[in-house]
This record gives structure tokens, C-alpha cells and sequence, in this order.
């Protein structure tokens, strides 16, 4: 009887097995389509089911005393990658992310656990590694269909690069690669013909949709793993591997560059050379294994010889395809104008050197156009910003040669040349281009290339030159070491990235991830944590090589092909932020699982009460992450309520679902805030203190969570100013520039509030005031400060240079009393000439414009402008974009010196658009050593329209002396 009983309950957990094993293929298999689940909507549903799967699969062994949770070092190297995680909520600079992650890192365990505990034979192992493949077959079709038009998937085909369902190209390009290996290794050792067909078209899907992501990193590292594979296969399967990879690379690169040329034709064609891509190999790989048995009987040395001559072949045919080259036909058959250019980058240049670019061409033009063709060419400094050094316009179809002389500068890198072509009904062929220094031919520059596409040309082009994408890593890398030279032991918690980064960064990127996978798993759990994580994928290598020797022949191939495949992704991860999307996470700690089954019979001495308390443990751990999921996922339910209910005018609503969701999340500052909102339009409506006193208690537990978040404490300075709590406001206020100090914005919100401030104490107390304005004007030299110490500067914003002005002629004006404003006018334009918020050398919102023989030039003092024109005609200076009104009486002073001759400077209020240009006018402008103020009123015309006004300050030149300007104002009436 007893037997039967246990017959039975061996079957029942054989097909239990087998549901959990199901539930987890379908996890992997889905996760992609979700925009790689890196979003909590559709992240939480998973997690989800994944812990109802693990607690069920760990309920099942509990009376099993010859299971195993901890079944090796491995398995407790990753015990304390999640365990580092939870621990971090504690101690975490930021709770809710930190929740978050630890969320993610048990979910991860959980797949980790299920593939190595349920496929566990040969062919559940194969099953599961099926699903990934058929899953990457199904992103790939999404992809392509996307980029041809068929389908329709928000973000998959974006500026010319495939995302697929992940919606970014190098996080598909790391999961491509990574399954481009899987496919190539267990096509080599599928013995039925007809399975094998299945992985040579996947493989060939891959590899297609990979090239067309365009991601340089993984272009450049897939060749590398490739040699590893190789490296690492058995010698009797090299050959058999290396064909494959050379025989699918061969057809499906030149076929993918064609695909991406047919996209703009129909979409027949397209699916066509898409299809027809993986039918020619699909053939090809079962004609190879036709003679796979007598592949294998090659011996070593043949085949390293082999290797050796396609090696070379293949060295040589690309070496021919990088020298051959042929004129670049720019062309616009086009009934509209349009611009087509190519670029190409040279790096060979000195700074402050003058160069001649020469070039030949020749153009067709059907009907008379202002040109056929331009050439631009800029400078690129050491952070890859462009500045314009020569245009030249090729107008003469007949002369066929161009020399464009430029001249380096003292920032150089090296230079960008663009040629153009733009009109429709013309064209122009490029047939050289030279860069020469006096007689020395510097650069030869490759216009086109015979073989090469473009677009292939341009992404590589542009990894030589200093190019945004890498120069942001290598600031995103410098100021990851700064937060971990404050946090290197323990971490910030997860999420310390993004809490953090903005307080330590170089100048204002926006990311919120680090795009280095290790560099931020040490932010976040610190060098003990990235240690444990080290170890936990080494060992996998560890185990592999231990017991490589007595593995038959195909069980080492499957096992090499995993890891190898597992490597793909985590170096790419030094890279990029890829295993933040869940989904690859998935299929990395999948993959992990099936590699760990490896080292399961080392000994681990566990006794039976241990292993009872590791499930009671993982147990506890797993009802406590689904009921927080549960929780989080049901808040987010709630805070969708109360938007939509807030964007339908439904106050009460609102109140009551965000109420609900800061108790289901009540760590998401974000709902607190969002509350605290409510429950301030709540007050001023019906004046109810308690509503304000809520509002008041959420804000502070905002701050309280957000410590790190400059937005909410901006919120909450606003909220703290209008409800007269100033001093709270103000210090929020501060508190939130240095949380985020290489952000305009912060600058602006500062002035804001300090102006608001200042307003409502100039007419109540007047000290108060100068205290307020006084802390207010040292914006302007924080400014000045965090220029001087950042990689690159502070964005202008004209914003604030209006604030800065206001709060400096506010400022000067108590400390001094320099102006007495008449009354019935209010200040509406005060102007320094000493401002340059970007830093780029020019003083903000100014101009200058010189007539054909005028040299106007200015020179920034420390305080003042000084300017000069030596020419022999006239030039001006001119602040731009003012905002007069029509029909408006105004009062314009500025202050001025100067050595000058009587009438040598002239003084206008301009509009460019409207009938009457000059609104004001003052002539006979007498100045004098010591500073004056210089007076003019006037009214505007009624044709005026906002922002085309300009002041302008005209030097008729012919003159040695000199003009100061300080300051000018404007008053509105």
C-alpha cells in the first residue's frame, strides 16, 4: 500500500513539476514583448506570478529531506547578491527604489532556482532553451516588422535602428548576440535534420535584426565572443561552428545592408530579402550537415590550417572593401527641397593651424538654383561639441574644383566635414576631398565606399571622434567613482544611481542608469556586494572546468555554448545598462541556473534541520516580496485612478484614490506629493485648515523620503512660501540647488522663490528685504563657481537671466539707492553686460554686427562691457529678443563711459518687423570718464508685436577711444 501511495505522489509531483517548469518558460517567454519589463506596470504582475510559482514549487519539497535549497557555494553566492539588496532597504539612501530592486534581485533568485531545479535533464534543458530562442524569434519578426511598416509597435524602428519590443537598440543587440550563440551551438549538435533547419533560421533571424540595431558596442564585441566560442569548443566542432558563423555571416550581412536600403521601396520586396536571407542559409546549413561526420574526422592541425587560410581570405576581401572607393552622388529627385548630407570625421589636425580642404566635383542643375551643393566644416572639442569654422557653397558647375580654407582653434580635437546637397532637380558628385597643411597631405578623406554602406560607415565613423554617446559614459564613469568613493563598503541601497547622480555629476546629462551593469551594482550594495556577485559568476566557470574532462562530447558543447552565451551579456553590461530590463535579466539568471546544475554534487555539508530552515527562510522571504508586490501593484491601480480622476475636474476622487495608494505604497514619495497637491487646491477652495495641515504633513514626509530629490523640495519650498512658512521654504529651496547643481532649472526655481520672497517683504520690511535680495544675488556667483569646476557648463536660459537681472538692479538699488523709479512705472528688463551662464565665451543675449568696413568689438570686464571699433565704418552691440508691447509707454536709462568723440555712439530702441524700425532714438551721446546715466522715453507703436525688439548700441568707428557699458533698464509705464 505504501508503495502505491508513494508511486503516486512521485507522479503528482512529476506533473507538478512539469506545470512549474511550464510557468517559468512562459515568464521568460513573455517578458520581452513588455517593453523588457522595465517598467513596474508591467514588471509587478511578474514578479507576482514568479513568487507564487517558487513558493508552490518550495511548498512541494518541504517534507523532502533530499532537497536541497543550498546546493552549493554558488547557490550561496547568489543567496547574497538578493540578500545584499533587502539589506539595503534598511540602510538605502532612497527606501521605494531600493524596494524595488530587492524586489527584482528575488525574482531573479526565483529563475535561478527554477532552472536549475526543474530542467534538469537534457530535455527540459533543451525545452527551455527552446522557449528563449522562439521568444527572440518573435522580438526579431516584431522588430523587422516594424522597420519595413507591417507592424505597428510604439518605439521598435526609431531613427533607423531597430528596438523591438525592448525600445532600446544596444539592449536587443546584447540579447540577439547572446541567443546568436545559443542557436549556433545547438545546431551543431541537434542530430535531426529537421530541427537543425529551426536553428539555422533562428540564427540567421538574429544575427539580421542584430545588424540592424547598429549598436557599436556589441558590433564590436560580438566578433570577440565569437573567438572565445571557438576557443572554448571542442576541436572536433570547430569546424562545424566556424562554418556556420562564416556561412551566415556571409549571406546575412550584405542582405541585412540591402533590407535596410528596401525600406523605403514596397514591403514585398523588404519581407522578401528578409526571407530569402534565412531560406539560403537554412539550405546551406543542411547541406553542411550532410557532411558533418566528415567535418568532425578533420584532424586539429587541418583544421587550424583551414581556419587560418579563411582567416586570411576573409582579412583580405574586407581589406578590399575598406580601399575600394567611388564618388558620393548626392542627389534631389524630390518635388520639395530637402537636405541630404554625409559625414566624415578627421582627426589628424593640429590646434590653431591653417588647412586647405580641396575638393573636386562636378553638378547638374535643371533650372537655376542658389547652389548645387555645400561643404561645411566644424570644429569638434575634447566633449564632441561642434563649432562652425567655413562654409562654402558650390554655385560654379563649371569649374569642378573647390579650396576651402579653414583654421583650427585652441579648443580643437579634430573637425567634422558635412557635404550637403538640398535643392530639388540638382545634384552634386563629390569625386576627392584633401585636407592639406601648406603643400603636406594631411587626410585623404574617404567620401564613399564601394561595399560599405553608409550607414554601417557613419556609426563606426563616428566611434574615432569624440562623440557624445562615449564622452557621456566616460563622465557617467567618473562620477560613479565619486558616489563610490562615499559609499564603498555597504552601497547606497538600490536605486543610488538615480538618487544620487545629479548631486555628483559633471555637468547637466539626464540618466538614470550608470551604463556600466558592475559600476552600478557597486553604488548600490557596495564592494561587498559586487564581490559576492563576482564570485557568483565565476563559479559557474569554476564548475565547468572542473569537471570539462568527463563530459561526453555534446553535453561539453551545450555546456560551452550556455556560458559562453551567458559572457556575451555580462560583458556587453560593462557597457550599457542592458540587465536593467528584467527581461534580459531573466534569461541571464536562466542561463545561470542551467550552469549551476553543473556543480550540484560538490560536496555542500548542509544537515537536514539546515536545509528545513534555508525553505522556511526563502519562504517567509517570498510571502513577504508577493504581498509587497501585491501592495505596490494595487497603489499603482489607485494613483491611475486619481490621475484620471484629477484630469476630469473630480477633486474628491482624487483625494480619496491617491489616499489609498499611500497606503498600499507608502514609501512612493511621488503619491504623497501628488496628495499633498490635492489637499492644498482642497484648502484654498474651502478654506478648511485641516485640509491644509494634511498637506502640510505629506509634504514633510515627501522630504522626509525623498531626501535626494531636488523636484520635491521645490514642490515643497512653493508650497512652504505661499503658506507663509518663509524660512522652511527658503532653506528647501537651497537644499534643492545642491541636490541638483548642474541644472539650470535649480537656478531658476531659486530665483523664483527668492524674488517672490523679496516682493513680499519690500513693503512690509524693508530689512528683510535687503537680507533676501542679498542672499538672492549670490546665485550669480554660484553660477560662476560651478562653471569653473564642472566638464562642461550650465545650459542658458533666458529665464533666468531676466530673474538675475531683476535681482541685481534690486539688489544695488537698496544697497545704493543709484535709481529713483517714477511713479506709475515697474521694472520690466535690467541687463548687466557681465553674464554668461553657459559659459562660452560670449556675454549672454548679446550680439554684434558689423557694417562692410566696421570692426566693432567688445571686451568683458569684470563688472562692465568695453567696447571698440577701429573700422572706418559703423558696428553695433545689441542685447536681442526683448518683449515690448504695442501702444506701451516706457522708460529706457543705461549707464556709460567712454573716451569717445561727441555723436560717436548712437543709442536705439529697434524693431526689425515692425513699419517704423527705430521705436526710440538718442543721438549726440556726449560721455564722459566718469560713469552717467543716460535717459530716453518713449511710447511704442500699435504694430508692435512681443520679442522681435532689440537695444542697439552703434560704435561709428573711426574713432581710438573706448564705450563702457554697466548696466541698462528698462521701465514699463
Amino acid at each position: 500500500m505504501s508503495t502505491k501511495v508513494k508511486e503516486i505522489n512521485i507522479k503528482e509531483n512529476l506533473t507538478l513539476k512539469n506545470i512549474i517548469l511550464i510557468g517559468l518558460m512562459i515568464i521568460i517567454a513573455y517578458a520581452p514583448f513588455f517593453r523588457g519589463l522595465y517598467f513596474e506596470k508591467e514588471l509587478f504582475p511578474t514578479h507576482i506570478i514568479s513568487f507564487i510559482l517558487a513558493l508552490i514549487w518550495i511548498g512541494s519539497k518541504f517534507k523532502d529531506k533530499n532537497y536541497s535549497l543550498i546546493k552549493s557555494s554558488m547557490d550561496l553566492f547568489g543567496v547574497g547578491v538578493v540578500l545584499m539588496y533587502i539589506v539595503s532597504c534598511i540602510y538605502g539612501v532612497n527606501t521605494r527604489p531600493a524596494i524595488g530592486e530587492a524586489l527584482k534581485y528575488v525574482n531573479y533568485f526565483v529563475i535561478y532556482i527554477l532552472a536549475r531545479d526543474l530542467a534538469n535533464t537534457d530535455k527540459k534543458r533543451k525545452y527551455l532553451i527552446d522557449v528563449i530562442l522562439l521568444s527572440g524569434i518573435g522580438v526579431s519578426l516584431v522588430g523587422i516588422g516594424s522597420a519595413i511598416g507591417t507592424f505597428s509597435y510604439n518605439g521598435a524602428y526609431v531613427g533607423g535602428r531597430i528596438n523591438s519590443t525592448f525600445q532600446y537598440p544596444n539592449a536587443l543587440a546584447s540579447y540577439l548576440g547572446a541567443l546568436f550563440i545559443l542557436a549556433i551551438g545547438f545546431l551543431i549538435v541537434e542530430e535531426d535534420k529537421r530541427k537543425k533547419i529551426f536553428y539555422s533560421i533562428a540564427s540567421n533571424i538574429y544575427l539580421f535584426t542584430f545588424i540592424l540595431t547598429y549598436s557599436r558596442g556589441m558590433w564590436l564585441l560580438l566578433p570577440l565572443v565569437l573567438i572565445i566560442f571557438l576557443a572554448l569548443i571542442p576541436n572536433k566542432r570547430k569546424l562545424e561552428v566556424f562554418l556556420y558563423i562564416l556561412i551566415n555571416s556571409m549571406i546575412t550581412l550584405p542582405l541585412s545592408f540591402i533590407f535596410g536600403k528596401s525600406l523605403e521601396a514596397s514591403e514585398l520586396k523588404s519581407w522578401m530579402i528578409f526571407i530569402g536571407s534565412f531560406i539560403i542559409v537554412s539550405i546551406v546549413a543542411y547541406l553542411i550537415s550532410k557532411v558533418e561526420d566528415k567535418l568532425r574526422e578533420i584532424s586539429f592541425k587541418r583544421i587550424i590550417i583551414a581556419l587560418s587560410i579563411i582567416v586570411v581570405m576573409m582579412v583580405g576581401l574586407l581589406t578590399y572593401a575598406i580601399r575600394a572607393t567611388v564618388p558620393l552622388k548626392l542627389e534631389n529627385t524630390l518635388e520639395k527641397d530637402k537636405w541630404t548630407y554625409v559625414i566624415r570625421n578627421v582627426e589628424k589636425v593640429k590646434q590653431n593651424e591653417e588647412y586647405t580642404l580641396k575638393v573636386e566635383y562636378n553638378g547638374e542643375m535643371k533650372e537655376e538654383k542658389p547652389y548645387i551643393g555645400r561643404i561645411r566644416v566644424y570644429n569638434v572639442d575634447g566633449e564632441g561639441n561642434l563649432e562652425k569654422l567655413k562654409f562654402n557653397y558650390i554655385k560654379d558647375i563649371e569649374k569642378n574644383k573647390a579650396d576651402i580654407p579653414f583654421e583650427t582653434i585652441d579648443t580643437t580635437e579634430g573637425v567634422r566635414v558635412y557635404f550637403d546637397n538640398y535643392y530639388t532637380d540638382t545634384s552634386v558628385t563629390y569625386k576627392s576631398a584633401k585636407i592639406f597643411n601648406e603643400d603636406n597631405l594631411i587626410k585623404d578623406i574617404k567620401l564613399k565606399y564601394k561595399y560599405i554602406p553608409e550607414r554601417i560607415v557613419s556609426r563606426l565613423d563616428s566611434i574615432s571622434l569624440k562623440e557624445q554617446s562615449a564622452l557621456a559614459r566616460v563622465a557617467f564613469y567618473k562620477d560613479a567613482f565619486r558616489i563610490i568613493k562615499d559609499n564603498f563598503i555597504f552601497g547606497t541601497g538600490g536605486g543610488g544611481w538615480n538618487t544620487l547622480y545629479e548631486m555628483y555629476q559633471s555637468y547637466g546629462y539626464n540618466s538614470t542608469q550608470a551604463h556600466n551593469y558592475f559600476l552600478q551594482m557597486w553604488i548600490e550594495i557596495g564592494i561587498i556586494g559586487l564581490l559576492i556577485f563576482i564570485g557568483f559568476i565565476l563559479m559557474p566557470i569554476y564548475f565547468l572546468f572542473k569537471r570539462y574532462k568527463d563530459m561526453e562530447l555534446n553535453k561539453k558543447v551545450l555546456e560551452v555554448t550556455v556560458l559562453v552565451a551567458t559572457i556575451s551579456i555580462l560583458m556587453h553590461a560593462f557597457m550599457d545598462f542592458d540587465l536593467s530590463l528584467s527581461a534580459l535579466a531573466f534569461v541571464l539568471w536562466a542561463l545561470v541556473g542551467l550552469l549551476a546544475q553543473t556543480g550540484e554534487d560538490i560536496k555542500f555539508n548542509i544537515n537536514l534541520k539546515g536545509k528545513k530552515a534555508y525553505k522556511i527562510i526563502f519562504s517567509i522571504v517570498l510571502v513577504l516580496t508577493l504581498f509587497t508586490t501585491t501592495s505596490f501593484f494595487i497603489a499603482n491601480s489607485y494613483a491611475q485612478k486619481a490621475i484620471e480622476a484629477n484630469s476630469n475636474k473630480d477633486l474628491n476622487k482624487a483625494l480619496d484614490n491617491f489616499s489609498k495608494a499611500t497606503k498600499f505604497d507608502p514609501f512612493k514619495p511621488e503619491y504623497k506629493s501628488d496628495l499633498a497637491t490635492l489637499y492644498m487646491a482642497k484648502f484654498r477652495s474651502e478654506r478648511n485648515n485641516e485640509y491644509l495641515k494634511k498637506s502640510q504633513s505629506l509634504l514633510d514626509e515627501t522630504i522626509n523620503l525623498a531626501k535626494y530629490n531636488s523636484k520635491f523640495h521645490a514642490i515643497a519650498a512653493s508650497n512652504k512660501i505661499r503658506v507663509g512658512k518663509i524660512e522652511e521654504g527658503l532653506k528647501l529651496i537651497d537644499r534643492s540647488v545642491k541636490l541638483k547643481p548642474m541644472k539650470t532649472q535649480s537656478y531658476t526655481q531659486k530665483t523664483d522663490a527668492y524674488l517672490a520672497v523679496y516682493n513680499y517683504y519690500v513693503q512690509k520690511d524693508i530689512k528683510k528685504a535687503k537680507d533676501i535680495i542679498k542672499r538672492a544675488y549670490e546665485v550669480k556667483e554660484d553660477i560662476r563657481n560651478i562653471n569653473k569646476t564642472s566638464m562642461r557648463s550650465l545650459d542658458y536660459d533666458e529665464d533666468l537671466l531676466y530673474k538675475l537681472g531683476y535681482i541685481q538692479f534690486f539688489y544695488e538699488n537698496l544697497k545704493n539707492r543709484e535709481y529713483k523709479i517714477t511713479k506709475g512705472y515697474s521694472l520690466d528688463f535690467a541687463y548687466f553686460f557681465d553674464l554668461d551662464i553657459n559659459d562660452d565665451g560670449n556675454i549672454d543675449k548679446l550680439h554684434t554686427w558689423n557694417s562692410k568696413n566696421g570692426n566693432i568689438k567688445y571686451e568683458a570686464k569684470e563688472e562692465y562691457l568695453r567696447i571698440t571699433n577701429n573700422g572706418d565704418s559703423y558696428g553695433l552691440v545689441y542685447p536681442y529678443g526683448l518683449d515690448l508691447e504695442p501702444d506701451t509707454e516706457y522708460k529706457v536709462i543705461f549707464k556709460a563711459r567712454g573716451t569717445v568723440k561727441s555723436n560717436t555712439l548712437r543709442f536705439y530702441v529697434y524693431d526689425s518687423k515692425a513699419k517704423k524700425k527705430a521705436q526710440a532714438v538718442l543721438k549726440d551721446i556726449k560721455l564722459d570718464k566718469d560713469w552717467e546715466h543716460y535717459e530716453v522715453d518713449f511710447k511704442t507703436d500699435s504694430d508692435l508685436k512681443p520679442g522681435t525688439q532689440y537695444l542697439r548700441f552703434q560704435h561709428n568707428g573711426k574713432d581710438g577711444g573706448y564705450v563702457d557699458l554697466e548696466e541698462v533698464l528698462i521701465f514699463k509705464k
